[in-house]
């Protein structure tokens, strides 16, 4: 929950920044910045749930860990300072891969952010899923998505 509130606090003042209340003929969305919800999540292992790049037997790197968007790099996952066990990727954006690189072995599955408007302005995760398999991932007790991998 302390995790929540740095997030919900950086998106209320991205908002109250970016709306200008002196036009009030104009659209409520006219004004404002646009933000969407930041992907957060842990790579697991897909037997027994164990945390495959920050656990007791981590075998993944972080920096092998890239988002490709129509066959081209768009970034590698980060860690925040405040949340050194949770892996940071982008915003929802259609025909996304995950591929995880590992010493001699690759691999790129499909990844699908389904985003939710909360308002005009801003714009959350409603579900993830992974390669053609319908089922939402599964979420932790602090929201973050565990994406099942098998070694």
């Amino acid at each position: 929950m302390t995790r929540l509130l740095p997030c919900v606090l950086l998106i209320v003042l991205l908002i109250s920044a970016c709306s200008n209340n002196s036009k009030k003929d104009e659209s409520p969305c006219a004004n404002c910045c646009f933000s969407s919800e930041t992907l957060r999540f842990r790579i697991v292992d897909a037997r027994n749930g164990d945390d495959l790049v920050f656990g007791a037997h981590a075998t993944i790197p972080v920096d092998s860990i890239r988002f490709i968007h129509n066959g081209k790099q768009v970034l590698e996952s980060h860690q925040a300072p405040w949340d050194k066990n949770v892996l940071y990727g982008p915003e929802s954006w259609p025909n996304l891969q995950l591929e995880v690189g590992r010493p001699g072995k690759a691999t790129r599955e499909k990844l699908t952010i389904t985003p939710k408007e909360i308002n005009c302005c801003v714009t959350a995760i409603n579900a993830v899923t992974l390669g053609e398999n319908p089922v939402p991932l599964k979420k932790d007790s602090a929201g973050v998505y565990l994406i099942p991998y098998s070694l």
